[in-house]
């Protein structure tokens, strides 16, 4: 029986494209398909299409970013709601041939990682000769300082074995240097990559999104320059943990191993900012009408105990194995009743009833997910009309300078950073929360050097 396959679209005012796009692929792949569009809002009403495609293509689904841009982290979206067994994305103004994702599939049998090139023998690139000159010269580059047997490491066309992600994470930013360095932790871990030769040509329908300025290309040749040396001569937190390991790790593990809440509770200086948020929120629950909470992402359990101990029913989760086994130990030396779980969820698709909980503590989760707002809609679901829902998340400018002054004395700050998915600003979680819950509140902990946002919320009926 063949897998089930996730192609993911990521689009920007491709209305002239789209369409055409789904129907070839609809058409001319044979596996088991959902085809995941992620638009960025485009002002040309392309998400508006799809929706309408979906309509009447059930295995045509729309996610729709708003205040979010990026092929990157469109792409990472994409997979995060995926469900296939291999995931395939690629640019849809058809300077992808979608001819070739059925030989790509073929390689897959054979290999983890199948790339689309326009280098190895029967390729050809066939836009303008300013992209020609640009994208060989650094995919030459990056081969020379990287070491790495791929020759066409910015193409952007990929397809996937999903376990392939268990290993290797894609990282949320750049233009084409995520996929450069995706192929390269590929090949360092291991998996093994074909190129399949296909002819790229300029779009026919609609705009470009890359600008051939010389200024714009030299700017897209400084940051994929610099990100090809950081490459090669740093090597990662990511990179150095899942190296040593026999099995894969996850995200959250390695949050749990390298920067537990409770290691720092307790230390006299690393600890006050942790005390300080744990503080604010029993004072913020306190204010809350009933007493069933919900600890989302309770780690290894320091505030779900804290709020027991302050007389809450509470029920923590967290996606962390090690984590939830953790708080179950320290369980069987608390005394009392006022925890139920703790249990091993997702966030994006909870185990729980609706309408379960008078409050929800969602403390420092949202950053280290692919996407909010599954995750926001589901805690909407669980929490009952007129509850609270207070959320933290790290401070952007203030982290910055505390990493800054941090790596000045010799502390090792890449663990928070590289777990850390999404930065966000107290006007861009505002944003994103508005569409399910009513503002209250929002301020900054410690008040004296805020690290940490909090942002107070209330549900108003039923609707997100």
């Amino acid at each position: 029986m063949k897998k089930l396959v996730s192609i993911i679209l990521p689009t920007y005012n491709e209305k002239e494209n789209i369409e055409r796009l789904i129907d070839y692929i609809l058409r001319n792949v044979k596996h088991p398909l959902e085809i995941i569009v992620v638009d960025d809002d485009s002002p040309d009403k392309t998400w508006q299409l799809v929706e309408s495609i979906g309509k009447k293509k059930n295995n045509v689904r729309l996610l729709r970013r708003i205040n979010k841009r990026g092929d990157a982290s469109a792409i990472l979206d994409g997979i995060s709601v995926s469900r296939g067994d291999i995931v395939i994305w690629m640019d849809c103004d058809f300077s992808h041939p979608p001819s070739r994702i059925p030989k790509m599939l073929s390689s897959l049998n054979e290999n983890d990682v199948a790339i689309a090139s326009r280098y190895v023998e029967g390729g050809k690139d066939a836009r303008t000769l300013t992209r020609i000159i640009t994208s060989r010269l650094f995919n030459l580059y990056a081969q020379k300082v990287l070491g790495l047997p791929v020759k066409d490491s910015t193409t952007g066309f990929v397809a996937v074995k999903k376990k392939v992600f268990d290993k290797v994470r894609l990282f949320k930013e750049g233009h084409g240097e995520y996929c450069v360095k995706f192929l390269y932790d590929c090949w360092k871990n291991g998996f093994s990559i074909e190129e399949i030769p296909i002819v790229s040509r300029d779009r026919k329908k609609g705009k470009s999104k890359t600008c051939e300025h010389p200024y714009s290309l030299l700017k897209h040749g400084i940051n994929y320059g610099m990100m090809v040396l950081k490459v090669r001569f740093s090597k990662t937190f990511m990179e150095v943990n899942t190296r040593k390991r026999k099995t894969p790790v996850s995200i959250p593990d390695i949050e749990f191993e390298k920067i537990p809440m409770d290691d720092f509770y307790d230390r006299t200086i690393l600890g006050m900012p942790s005390r300080a948020r744990v503080k604010k929120i029993l004072k913020e629950v306190s204010k809350s009408n009933g007493t069933m909470f919900l600890d989302a992402g309770c780690e290894a359990g320091h505030i779900s105990i804290e709020l027991a101990r302050n007389g809450f029913q509470v029920t923590g989760f967290d996606i962390c194995k090690p984590a939830i086994s953790k708080l179950k130990q320290k369980l069987k030396k608390y005394r009392g009743d006022k925890i139920t779980g703790p249990i091993i969820a997702d966030i994006h698709n909870l185990p729980l009833k609706p309408k379960s909980f008078d409050g929800v503590v969602c403390t420092e989760v949202l950053a280290h997910i692919n996407n909010p707002h599954i995750a926001l809609k589901e805690l909407h679901r669980v929490l009952k009309p007129g509850g609270r829902i207070i959320i933290t998340f790290p401070n952007r400018k203030t982290r910055r300078f505390a990493y800054a002054i941090a790596k000045n004395i010799g502390l090792d700050t890449g663990a928070v950073e590289n777990i850390t998915l999404h930065s966000y600003t107290l006007n861009e979680m505002k944003k994103n929360c508005e569409k399910y819950f009513k503002f209250e509140k929002a301020y900054g902990v410690p008040s004296f050097f805020p690290l940490t946002n909090f942002i107070v919320f209330r549900k108003i009926g039923d609707k997100g």
